[in-house]
């Protein structure tokens, strides 16, 4: 079992880890390809002044005919290819015949580029090599006591770093451990001694330049031991408390200590660890966690001192995820993995063709690496992924290759945008030639975030943009597959201009408009912008719309003296800031020197080639929230016209010809059956009775006022107690606007003016009070108190909006004292107690449900335990003693088989229990596979499913009754309880008869041969006259003796083992297998039925005299299997148990 856990496991794990990304390549098209262009980095260089340096870029390429280019970068900028001072050759190095000077040091880059793109290295840094004149640092003459520290100081400026060695008496120094050179060129002698007396001197050699530079000679005295005690004192070593190691070098910390008796020296790291005793302490093979404070302690008798070290542990970057290059269809989303770590974190940037990666829009730069949406063919080229940080730098590179097929439609032409409003921007395009388009994509990213359109015209207008924000946008076509990307346009959100609306008066009732565009004038898509007219006495209450192309408009049929209000704004914009101008006709003078164009009274001129006049000065003037008052000025008095006058909600799509219409005799209407708070759109024309007609007049607009709200729903009340009232309603069915809140009022006199009625305020946000009104979570409810309970008390509850209060309900009228409760529970012990109740109601549901689920598991237990029981028990007397449980003893001759009864644990009667042999051999003779006696065979098992019988025939026929199987049963004589009967008896001779008798009354003719076969074996010898003895192995059939029974019971009970006949018929013949068979009558002894003494009934069967029966002939020639095997139907007076608990099923043999 583990072992195929352990193999389930390993195969999910590689399924988990290969599976996605293989199920992902496959899906979006996206294949592995190998990298062409591998390039390794050139190193630093260092040469002498004027000496020649060579740079080496090795570069290859992956690929056999793709050849391989080399450039150069000096501190950044591109080295031109005529530079005299440097060469580029052919292998890609870079030759300086002559460094000159300080111009020609700094970082070097190589740049290798291929068909495909190109990749640049990391900086190498080239260097003149120098050594100073003079030591910055030298020995000085000296004196130490012996057994103590000293150092030797020396330093020179040196590139590179100088080689020093020390000389003492101008001899090399010899080797020993106390003598130790510092990082810095100073020489550390841990403890002196008297050999140590001499001159020393450092000597410091330049390999590049090979010079050598020697110090002054300093003379080292030694003197005696001191005698006093002297403190520990740390001598200065030259060298920084803080220290910076790279992971894998090795790193050496030193201390030198003064004092008398000589200090004992511990390092110990963070003040806890110790982890050294000496003056030099080393530390090999660094890792991450050395990192942390060390110091070097130092105490003796004279006192205590420490010197302290910071080391802090760098890495250079590496790389733990390195990006793929691949191959993939254009418009798809590429992603370019690459995770790097080191000390301190690294920080990445990309590069493409060696040059710095703009990721903006389209391009993100994650943490997992590098996401391209909506890929173009400008993105194909060579990626590298460059990880910085303080200890170093590296790069990792990747090729990106889009396909594209030949079809692909040319990108969209043209791209133009332009300020809509402070979120939106629209934008236009010209459609490829090439090809049906089916739709476009439109991209569009700022410096904080990126978003998408698509859509199916050359038009669009950008929405949910950030206000006074710099977008650029490009766009792409689509028609089986995307196109490249267009140009870019970049464009401000905002609203670009200003109204600049100016009124000139004409006449003394026209005036001319002019004005000025903006940039949300023309809608998206458009040319031609469509701007809203508006105009209004100041004491008006409709406004007068005109529609217009123009940038000016002459307004004529004002009032002369009058005060207007102007107001121009775009028909796309409906919230346009633009300010309105008031214009006053009186104080103005007419402007004659104005020259005005044939436009200009287009709108004049119309009217006056019509044959009617368009009525004037359209006012329209509400009276209600219902209904509006429509007046105008008839122009023509000499002729009869009538008027239609046209309306319909402002808001509606539909335009006011299409609304409602209404006839008019006269230059006023009233318009009835209008909405509260709606703005309606009116116009008017003239007729005549020829059927002429004028225009409808300009639009004029005016909104009804607002209603008041309808009055409050289902107000009632509900007596708490002697003083306090719970008012409870609901909101009004028509708000007909904001609810402010809710006017409650109530009076002991209903005769007092309402104004002296007690008056309560209630916030029409007020909740639901649990206390006064429990279980109506939307009503309104408050509590009145100090009421007086022998007072007839009026309440009215009114809602209230901006526009007034509704008007009030029908009035509540009650009296606290004829409608409180008889108990004196108050209002908090009724709604606890009616708590509890529900409270209790629940706590008996689920204790009821409880015990059901108890019940219900005790039930299933318990018969499992029963089965287990009976189970184990036969199992332990199978193994032990030999015993089988059963309902009936049948014991078999020539095995050791016993049986035992068991009591079942059902209360259902089992008509016969299986047995086995414990040889586990069978009494059942073998049998060819295709032949099935009545004993059964090695195909026996067949035929049954589930323990049910399937096609069970009896004698070829299909049995009405109870099936009785008789698979070889040699019954035992028992008594009612099931136990023998004189079991080492053998059974009488005259047991069989009784048995035989019953069997001819109760069976039909035929089925008894089954029963004298099976009990022969019980018989003495010459028991039966005439009867041969059954051997089921000489012959194929058995002929048995006709028994007749002539009772009546025995006809009563006699059942066909035909479909068609009936238990209470008899039929004339019966047919087995197609044959019937007639012998000759035999007396047969008397033997008791096994179940004779537990059934009165069977008890006075067996007085009942002897009948004949015919004996049938059981063909056994054919193939028989279990849907032919011989039953016996029994009748419902052959069970001990009643009717009503009888329950006898198929029954299968012992090797069923």
């Amino acid at each position: 079992m583990a072992v195929r856990v352990f193999q389930f496991s390993v195969v999910f794990a590689i399924g988990f880890c290969f599976g996605p990304a293989a199920e992902s390549a496959v899906a979006t098209g996206v294949t592995e390809i190998p990298l062409s262009l591998y390039l390794k980095d050139p190193e630093d260089v260092i040469v002498g002044r004027g000496q020649s340096a060579t740079l080496k870029c090795e570069a290859m390429s992956s690929s056999r005919g793709w050849n391989v280019y080399w450039s150069w970068l000096y501190e950044g900028n591109l080295i031109l290819a005529n530079d005299t001072r440097r060469q580029i050759r052919d292998n890609g190095s870079l030759y300086i015949p002559k460094v000159a000077g300080k111009k020609m040091e700094g970082e070097y880059q190589c740049l290798a580029r291929n068909d495909i793109g190109a990749v640049i290295s990391n900086p190498a840094k080239l260097k003149i090599a120098t050594i100073s004149r003079e030591f910055i640092q030298q020995p000085n003459n000296v004196s130490v006591a012996e057994q103590q520290p000293v150092v030797l100081p020396c330093q020179i400026q040196s590139t590179p770093d100088a080689l020093i060695h020390w000389e003492r008496d101008n001899k090399p120094l010899p080797h020993s451990t106390r003598y130790v050179p510092l990082p810095l060129g100073a020489l550390l002698i841990t403890s002196t001694h008297s050999s140590d007396t001499g001159f020393y001197r450092c000597v410091a050699t330049n390999k590049i330049l090979k010079k050598t530079k020697r110090s002054k000679s300093g003379q080292l005295t030694v003197l005696p031991p001191p005698r006093s005690i002297e403190p520990p004192k740390f001598l200065p070593l030259g060298i920084a408390p803080y220290i910076t190691t790279l992971v894998g070098n090795n790193l050496t910390l030193y201390c030198a200590v003064t004092g008398w008796p000589t200090p004992t020296i511990q390092w110990l790291k963070n003040m806890s660890v110790v982890v050294g005793n000496s003056s030099v302490f080393e530390l090999r093979n660094v890792s991450e966690d050395v990192f942390g404070n060390y110091s070097c302690s130092a105490s003796n008798t004279g006192g205590y001192d420490v010197m302290h070290y910071q080391i802090q542990v760098e890495q250079p970057p590496y790389f733990n995820v390195t990006p793929v290059s691949v191959s993939y269809p254009s418009a798809r989303t590429v992603r370019l993995d690459c995770q790097v770590k080191g000390i301190p974190q690294p920080e990445i940037s990309w590069l493409k063709n060696g040059e710095v990666l703009e990721t903006v829009g389209r391009i993100k730069m994650q943490q997992s690496g590098l996401v391209l949406s909506h890929s173009f063919t400008t993105d194909a080229g060579l990626y590298q992924c460059v990880a910085v940080n303080s200890a170093g730098r590296a790069w990792v590179s990747a090729q990106l290759i889009p396909y594209f097929s030949e079809s692909r439609p040319s990108p969209p032409q043209n791209v133009q945008c332009r300020s809509f409003d402070d979120s939106s921007i629209c934008l236009m395009w010209d459609a490829p030639t090439n090809v049906t388009i089916q739709a476009y994509s439109v991209y569009a990213f700022s410096s904080v975030r990126t978003q998408d359109f698509v859509t199916n015209h050359t038009n669009l207008l950008a929405n949910g943009l950030d206000s006074s924000t710099n977008y650029t946008f490009y766009v792409r076509s689509y028609s089986k597959v995307a196109s490249d990307q267009s140009n870019n346009v970049s464009c401000q959100t905002g609203i670009k201009g200003e109204r600049n609306l100016k009124v000139e008066r004409l006449t003394e009732t026209s005036v001319k408009l002019t004005w000025s565009n903006v940039s949300n004038d023309i809608p998206c898509g458009s040319t031609t912008p469509l701007y809203r007219v508006q105009w209004k006495r100041t004491d008006q209450h409709s406004t007068n719309i005109e529609y217009t192309g123009d940038l000016k408009k002459i307004i004529s049929g004002l009032r002369p003296s009058a005060t207007y209000e102007f107001h121009v704004e775009s028909s796309t914009n409906k919230n346009d800031p633009s300010p309105a101008v008031y214009f006053s006709l009186s104080n103005e003078k007419a402007n004659t020197e104005t020259t005005l164009s044939t436009s200009d009274y287009s709108g004049i001129i119309d009217e006056l080639n019509n044959t009617l006049p368009i009525p004037q000065q359209v006012e329209a003037d509400p009276l209600s929230p219902y209904s509006i008052n429509l007046t105008w000025m008839n122009v023509e008095e000499n002729e009869k016209v009538f008027f239609t006058v046209c309306y319909v909600e402002a808001q509606d799509d539909r335009k006011c010809e299409k609304g409602h219409l209404i006839k008019s005799e006269t230059n006023y209407v009233e318009i009835r059956n209008l909405r509260p708070n709606t703005k309606y759109e009116f116009k008017v024309r003239s007729e005549d009775l020829r059927g002429s007609a004028s225009p409808f007049s300009h639009s004029v607009q005016v909104r009804t006022p607002v209603d008041v709200p309808s009055p409050v729903q289902d107000l009632k009340y509900k007596i708490i107690n002697a003083s306090t009232v719970c008012i409870k309603w609901r909101a009004p069915l028509h708000k007909n606007g904001k609810l402010v809140k809710y006017v409650v009022l109530y009076t002991p006199d209903q005769n007092r003016p309402l104004e002296q009625w007690h008056n309560l305020d209630v916030p029409a946000t007020q909740t639901m009070i649990k206390k006064c009104w429990p279980f109506e979570d939307d009503a309104v409810t408050v509590v009145l108190t100090k009421l007086k309970s022998d007072a007839q008390y009026t309440v009215l509850v009114r809602a209230a909006t901006e526009a007034g209060l509704s008007n009030p309900t029908v009035p509540l009228n009650f009296a606290i004292k004829d409608e409180l409760p008889h108990n004196n529970d108050s209002q908090d012990d009724q709604y606890y107690k009616q708590k509890l109740v529900i409270l209790t109601g629940i706590a008996l549901g689920i204790s009821i449900s409880i015990v059901c689920v108890l019940c219900c598991v005790s039930c299933i237990i318990f018969r499992r335990r029963c089965v287990k029981r009976e189970a184990l028990a036969r199992a332990r007397l199978r193994a032990s003693n030999n015993y089988y449980p059963s309902s009936t003893g049948v014991p078999y001759a020539g095995t050791s088989l016993q049986l035992r009864h068991q009591e079942s644990c059902t209360a259902e009667a089992h008509e016969m229990q299986h047995l086995v042999s414990e040889e586990g051999a069978t009494h059942i003779p073998p049998l060819t596979p295709t032949h099935l006696d009545t004993k059964g065979g090695a195909g026996f098992p067949n035929g049954q499913l589930n323990g049910t019988l399937k096609h069970a025939h009896i004698n070829g026929h299909v049995a009405n009754g109870h099936v009785h199987i008789t698979e070889n049963p040699r019954y035992d004589y028992h008594d009612c309880n099931g136990h023998m009967m004189n079991p080492r008896k053998p059974p009488k001779q005259e047991s069989l008869l009784p048995s035989l008798r019953n069997c001819a009354r109760r069976k039909p003719r035929g089925s008894c041969a089954d029963d004298f076969r099976n009990s022969q074996h019980m018989l003495p010898t010459g028991e039966l006259q005439g009867i041969a003895p059954y051997d089921i192995s000489q012959t194929n059939s058995l002929r048995l003796p006709e028994i007749s029974a002539s009772s009546k019971l025995a006809k009563q009970n006699e059942i066909s083992l035909a479909n068609n006949v009936r238990p209470n018929e008899t039929p004339s013949e019966v047919y087995e297998n197609g044959k019937i068979r007639h012998h000759d009558t035999a007396e047969i002894s008397k033997i008791p039925d096994y179940n004779s003494n537990c059934n009165s009934e069977l008890n006075e069967m067996y007085k009942l005299q002897s009948g004949s029966l015919a004996n049938d002939v059981l063909d056994m020639s054919k193939d028989n299997d279990l849907n032919v095997t011989q039953m016996t139907c029994l009748d419902d007076s052959f069970s001990v148990l009643p009717a009503s608990h009888r329950k006898i099923s198929p029954a299968l043999g012992p090797n069923g």
